[in-house]
Formats: C-alpha cells, sequence, structure tokens
C-alpha cells in the first residue's frame, strides 16, 4: 500500500497532464493560430512568476521552523530520501522549462511548419498543466509542514515503522 502511495504521489502530476494533453492531441484542439495566443502566455508567464516567488518566500519560513519546532526538525530527520527537496527542486525546473517553451511560443507565427508549431503548443500545455500539479504537490506539503499539530504528525506518514523506512528506501534506491 505504502508503494502504491508513494507511486502515485510522484507519478501523478505528469500522468494527469500527459492525459489531458493527449486528449487534446486526440480532439485535435490546438489554439495556436488563436488571436488569443499571445494572451494566454502572458498569464502563462505571470504566473510561473508568482508561484516562483511564492516558493522561494515561503521556503525560508519552512527552513526556518526546522531550527525552531522539534517535529518540524524531527520531519526533516525522517526524511532520508530527501523528497521534500525534490519536489521543490522538481517543481522549480519544470517551471523554468514552462518558461522556455512559453516564450518560444511567443515566436509561433514565424514557424512555417504548423505541425511544428502545434507540437509546440501540446509541449506547452504538458508543461503547464504539470507544473500547477507539481506546485499543488509541493505547496500542500509545505503547508501540511507549516499547519499540522503535533498530535497529528505522530498519527501521519511522518513517523512511520522501521519496516515502511525500509520500504520506502528500497523503492528510493530502485527508482532515484
Amino acid at each position: 500500500m505504502i508503494k502504491l502511495k508513494y507511486y502515485i504521489e510522484r507519478c501523478y502530476p505528469y500522468g494527469t497532464a500527459f492525459i489531458i494533453t493527449m486528449m487534446l492531441f486526440c480532439n485535435k484542439i490546438c489554439f495556436v493560430d488563436s488571436e488569443h495566443l499571445s494572451t494566454a502566455l502572458d498569464a502563462c508567464n505571470t504566473v510561473v512568476a508568482l508561484i516562483v516567488g511564492f516558493l522561494g518566500a515561503i521556503l525560508p519560513v519552512v527552513l526556518g521552523m526546522k531550527n525552531e519546532s522539534k517535529m518540524v526538525s524531527y520531519l526533516f530527520e525522517c526524511d532520508e530520501n530527501k523528497l521534500f527537496l525534490k519536489y521543490i527542486k522538481e517543481t522549480l525546473l519544470i517551471g523554468v522549462v514552462d518558461l522556455f517553451v512559453t516564450i518560444c511560443l511567443y515566436f509561433v507565427s514565424d514557424i512555417k511548419n504548423r505541425d511544428l508549431a502545434a507540437y509546440g503548443f501540446y509541449i506547452w500545455s504538458f508543461m503547464g498543466i504539470s507544473f500547477l500539479l507539481l506546485t499543488y504537490r509541493s505547496l500542500k506539503n509545505m503547508l501540511d509542514i507549516i499547519f499540522m499539530s503535533d498530535n497529528q504528525m505522530i498519527n501521519d506518514r511522518y513517523y512511520k515503522s522501521q519496516e515502511q523506512k525500509e520500504e520506502e528506501k528500497q523503492i528510493e534506491e530502485k527508482f532515484g
């Protein structure tokens, strides 16, 4: 059961984004030639910038709690696989890649091959959806850490049996 939860938590942002992007592709929904594409690209840039800025602002709060709260400190000690750090890095990396793809789409009118432009739109869709879901996952974990009471932490997944820790370590070693 723990393995299934682990895989779902690690993969759902990409799996969901892939399914939605494939639905767009199969239904030939592509807004490359839309007059509103530039507005959507502007909105995407703004959202990515705000989220990356928010992550940058809230991360010191969480790390500050690491030194002040025994429970949060213990939580970080239990995070032997550094999942919290991996989630933040993954979110920031996908955000930067999404920003790059968005900037490239500003030049879509210069691309002569419309199929190539359409593929750019689908890549942008995948990256944008992935980024939003990764952001949700990262913020959910941060907010859980900030607002979780000591009793909840004791009863929650952060306090694991030795068997659970070994199982997760094997999973992490296997799939990185």
